[in-house]
């Protein structure tokens, strides 16, 4: 099925997901497994119900060129900040049941601690959050929304597709894979409108560009891909139209085994675009709990209302950023998040933390000189400078 292909996830943002535990299926792959609806009595069974599902590792860097450091650093001052910049904007474990995707948030996600779950045949995804016992019904075109920390709901239309094969002069060295498997390259191009509010009263122009390496293989129509790869990277593609350029996409060229995507908005150029790169690893059959793929579970009700959101949260420790700089930490830097979107916040590169979109965060332990501070929206349809600021210091997004 399309969405079963195609659906939309919603982690291109943030580092440090995990998997739900299980153990690796050493034997060949079973047979495609039963869907799991609403009422399976194995649902009600929780974890001693094992089921067979497909598991792969996405992991995203943001490209920090255009972002880095520009201070002078002492060679154990940049050795430390390679160390931080190095760590993964992202790693995203995606299990695939069925017709089921599922996969895990954690507390340094905004949206964690929870798990979400998308059904093909649901137009509707679900969020369980394990720390209330509560799960949140979403549209599947919503969640955007819900991931980008807005308070109104957007829509898209417009939908454009273009592809392009990459000549193989123009790749580098270091995207190609050292040995093994054969990968050919593929541009794509996808642009369309974005409004930003219910009224549609005006929209910004989006313009997705995606250079894909695939495994030079021939796919047959139908054929039921190993995961969900581009669709965890593109949460701006959930409404209907976007799902079929999903669908389009990996039909003509298959599923990457490593991507780079930029979001840009051409209608709002107030910052660097930002460019994240993507690599996957299939990582086989595993055996879990038929649990994680239910819509509803046991001792779950309904969130009532907005969940409430925290104003941000300092990924990098005041110890780990100690280093950074010989002179000693002095007061904080300030970011007043006044746009409607969460923001990523970067320090020299480095992935500093998170803003809720209205809210003030103090991010401490950074010692006292020049940084290169930039942010991102969770999708990237908003970048913010890089700004060259002097910490401790306020910082203002608009």
């Amino acid at each position: 099925m399309l969405a079963a292909r195609a659906a939309i996830l919603i982690l291109a943002s943030l580092a440090g997901c995990r998997a739900p535990r299980g153990s690796a299926a050493t034997s060949p792959p079973p047979p495609a497994p039963a869907v799991a609806d609403e009422d399976d009595p194995r649902c009600a069974e929780g974890a001693r119900a094992l089921i067979y599902a497909r598991q792969l590792v996405l992991t995203a860097s943001l490209d920090r060129v255009p972002i880095g450091s520009f201070a002078r650093l002492l060679p154990a001052e940049r050795a430390r900040l390679a160390e931080l910049q190095s760590q993964p904007d992202l790693r995203l474990t995606l299990h695939s049941f069925g017709s089921r995707l599922a996969f895990s948030l954690p507390a340094t996600h905004p949206l964690g601690p929870a798990e979400l779950l998308i059904v093909d045949e649901r137009r509707d995804a679900v969020i369980h959050y394990a720390d209330r016992n509560q799960r949140q019904v979403v549209p599947r075109e919503q969640l955007v929304d819900l991931v980008e920390g807005s308070s109104q709901s957007s829509t898209r239309a417009g939908h454009e597709l273009e592809l392009a094969p990459v000549p193989a002069e123009e790749l580098a060295a270091a995207e190609l894979p050292a040995s093994g498997t054969r990968l050919r390259a593929v541009r794509a191009q996808i642009r369309l409108r974005h409004y930003p509010t219910p009224e549609r009263s005006s929209s910004w122009t989006l313009s997705l560009a995606l250079q894909l390496l695939v495994r030079d293989e021939i796919l047959s129509p139908g054929t039921q891909l190993p995961g969900p790869a581009l669709s965890a990277a593109l949460p701006l593609l959930g409404d209907d139209d976007g799902l079929g350029v999903l669908g389009t996409l990996r039909e003509q060229v298959g599923e990457p085994a490593r991507f780079t995507l930029r979001v840009e908005n051409e209608s709002k150029p107030a910052g660097v675009t930002p460019t994240l790169r993507y690599q996957v690893s299939d990582q086989g059959w595993v055996r879990l709990p038929i649990l994680g793929f239910c819509f509803r579970r046991p001792g779950y009700r309904d969130l009532r209302g907005a969940r409430p959101e925290r104003p941000g949260l300092q990924l990098i420790p005041a110890a780990s950023l100690a280093t950074l700089r010989a002179a000693p930490a002095g007061g904080p830097l300030e970011v007043h998040n006044r746009s409607g979107h969460t923001a990523l916040i970067y320090l020299d590169g480095a992935l500093l933390g998170f803003v809720s979109a209205g809210a003030r965060m103090a991010f401490r332990g950074i010692p006292e000189g020049y940084y290169r501070v930039y942010a991102r929206t969770p999708t990237g349809i908003r970048a913010f400078g890089p700004h060259d600021s002097y910490v401790p210091g306020p910082l203002t997004l608009r």
